[in-house]
């Protein structure tokens, strides 16, 4: 455990204590009091449509999803992420969410999903808890650590949802406390069951989201230089991926006919995925095994010498400068700032502001450190942890997943698509979390310390009701969201770092001040402002869903513009066929329409009245009768009927 300048020798001793309790507890209640008062049950985008019809069909024992394609093959049948295999229709992501919701689906219906991620949630909260007590060493401060990581990050918005964020990530946080617990104490015997536990949550864990084994190589790179151990180790830790990777090859040969347990079911993924991480092991286990003599033949000079010509030669080269410099934007706009996003700006949902901030439905997009400012005390307590020899497993535990999170994804610059803020990094928050009560920890907090910090919180959380930024334009609300957690995440990382270097009681004012800023900002940020968004958009999504529904019969075929508020019809009616004519530029339109219409089935249509203009010009309601049934939103239903002429807008 890390001996902090503050610690308490009244120090309680099991790993939850009165502390954790309450914050569990907080957890609990406050999903219930979420979900009741606020949460309505529709869908945010098209990534939960897919999952939600994942597991509506896997409740009815269905591999494949069903949307009429068995009747009529279309590619307008399909979706951005559900595309036509051998077997049906099939969904890109892992099988196993499907499987781990199917019972919630079938007990409780749509509800059920949010009701597993909630669970979810919860147990992220006590392993988190659990993990901060590991590294910390008392129960009050890893109590601290898991309010910060459920309060004052945006974990909160993923924890009453479809996708399964907070599924993986409870995998995620099982499988660094075992890995950490079998590779810190690889020589006892009890290790090799601990990597093998580690094993099972990354196999099954990769079942649900891919990206969580991307939490492993980190924790088990220090095996890697223990020999004949470290191999023996390494081989339980592989026997506990099996169970996992043989029912995601299984579920991939069924749906793809391919066997990789990584895949998405494209060809160019399944040959490019397994060769990187084929040559990352090779290259990781060359470099690890071969540094001693390395260092020996080269000795400490020469070593620094042959790396730093290696790195000109690789920035000297544009094949290979090129992409490194694309990965460190990456990088940059994941954890620093998300305007240096290379954001399309022809995506439909997308937008960028006169600034080049990002915008996603009319919310903006925000970087780790933008909607976590506080995380940068962390530096302080890594110069900590690394000051001592006997801490850097700990460290590493910390930075290492983190950055294997934020380096995989940097190297794309994949930003999460649409979303708030960077929701592929949410694996990370509980390790910056921990990380950043670890320097908090570092200042030296009494008393005094603790009045400023809540002299911060106070200051902030009155800026966040004077500027009410979810009542403002986006451009507005770029100084106090994108700019101004920036700032302080500057000031508070160089201020913590100084408290450890140089201690001094008005530095610790200082930083606790700032620290207390920081944590309020990224609450009420998080609280007031994406948590707000993301609910009004799913209630918007469910009522324009709602109100089409009253004019909807079941066992019918609907043409939707967009997919996002239309496949919650599914849900409200029976049978409904979702057809996005858009995909194929309406070619297979009128062939869906009249094969449903000739088998007595109703046809409905949803497009805004450009869209009916269009069709009208170009002559692709001949034959149809286009009755006007209602207007919800921006769209115009109609009822198709088939007819000697279009009625143009009217009723024959």
């Amino acid at each position: 455990m890390i001996e902090g300048p503050a610690t308490d020798p009244v120090t309680p001793r099991h790993w939850l204590g009165r502390p954790g309790a309450l914050v569990l507890l907080a957890v609990a209640f406050g999903l219930v009091l979420d979900a009741t008062l606020r949460l309505r049950t529709g869908p945010f985008s098209i990534d939960e449509i897919t999952y939600q019809l994942m597991a509506k069909n896997a409740a009815a024992g269905r591999l494949f999803i069903w949307n009429g394609y068995e009747e009529l093959a279309s590619p307008e049948l399909q979706s951005l992420q559900i595309r036509a295999t051998p077997g049906g229709l099939s969904a890109q992501y892992p099988q196993g969410y499907a499987l781990l919701a199917a019972p919630f689906y079938a007990l409780f219906g749509y509800t059920g999903l949010f009701a597993l991620n909630a669970l979810a949630f919860v147990g992220v909260a006590a392993l988190c808890q659990r993990l901060a007590y590991r590294v910390l060493g008392d129960a009050r401060w890893a109590a601290l650590a898991t309010a910060l990581w459920a309060f004052a990050s945006y974990s909160w918005e993923y924890a009453l949802g479809i996708w399964p964020h907070s599924v993986a990530v409870l995998a995620v946080l099982a499988s660094a406390f075992f890995l950490f617990e079998g590779v810190s104490h690889a020589e006892r015997p009890s290790s090799g069951r601990s990597l093998l536990a580690g094993g099972l949550c990354v196999g099954f864990g990769a079942t649900v989201r891919l990206d969580v084994v991307l939490c492993a190589a980190p924790l088990l790179l220090p095996l890697l230089g223990r020999g004949t151990l470290g191999v023996r180790r390494g081989c339980a830790f592989a026997l506990g991926l099996l169970p996992g990777a043989l029912l995601a090859s299984y579920l991939n040969l069924r749906k793809w006919g391919s066997a990789m347990p990584l895949s998405y079911g494209s060809a160019a993924h399944d040959q490019v995925v397994p060769w990187l991480l084929v040559v990352a092991a090779c290259l990781t286990v060359l470099a690890i095994q071969g540094r001693g003599r390395i260092k020996r033949l080269l000795g400490v000079r020469g070593l620094a010498l042959v790396g730093a010509v290696s790195a000109l030669v690789v920035l000297a080269v544009p094949t290979t400068r090129q992409p490194l410099i694309e990965a460190a934007s990456g990088t940059f706009a994941l954890l620093a700032d998300a305007s240096a996003l290379p954001v399309d700006p022809t995506e439909l949902a997308i937008q960028r502001t006169e600034s080049g901030a990002v915008v996603y439905a009319g919310v903006l997009k925000k970087a780790l450190l933008q909607s976590c400012p506080y995380f940068s005390i962390g530096l302080a307590g890594l110069v900590l942890l690394l000051r001592d020899g006997r801490q850097r497993s700990i460290a590493w535990l910390l930075v290492g997943i983190p950055l294997a999170y934020a380096l995989f994804y940097g190297a794309s610059a994949w930003h999460g698509g649409m979303c708030f803020n960077m929701r592929y990094l949410l694996p990370t928050l509980p390790f910056c979390a921990i990380l950043s009560v670890v320097g908090l920890r570092a200042l030296g907090v009494d008393r005094r310390a603790i009045l400023v910090f809540a002299a911060g919180s106070l200051v902030s959380v009155a800026l966040a009701v004077v500027t009410s930024p979810l009542a403002t334009k986006p451009e507005d609300a770029e100084l106090g969201l994108l700019v101004l957690p920036l700032l302080l995440a500057a000031l508070l990382g160089l201020a913590g770092v100084l408290c450890v270097l140089r201690p001094s009681r008005g530095a610790s004012l200082a930083a606790a001040t700032l620290a207390g800023f920081g944590v309020a900002h990224a609450a009420c940020t998080s609280f007031g402002y994406d948590l707000p968004a993301s609910r009004a958009l799913r209630a918007g999504n469910y009522a324009t869903a709602a109100a089409l529904a009253e004019h909807v019969r079941d066992d019918s075929l609907f043409f939707a513009q967009f997919p996002d508020p239309m496949y919650t019809l599914v849900e409200l009616r029976q049978r409904i066929r979702v057809a996005l004519p858009l995909r194929d530029g309406f070619r297979d339109f009128d062939r869906l329409a009249s094969f449903h219409a000739r088998r007595g089935r109703a046809i409905y249509a949803a497009f805004t009245p450009n869209i009916w203009r269009a069709l009208e010009h170009n002559g692709k309601l001949e034959g149809f009768v286009a009755r006007p049934l209602a207007r919800v939103g921006w769209f115009e239903l109609r009822e198709l009927s088939e007819g000697e002429r279009s009625a143009r807008g009217g009723a024959p």
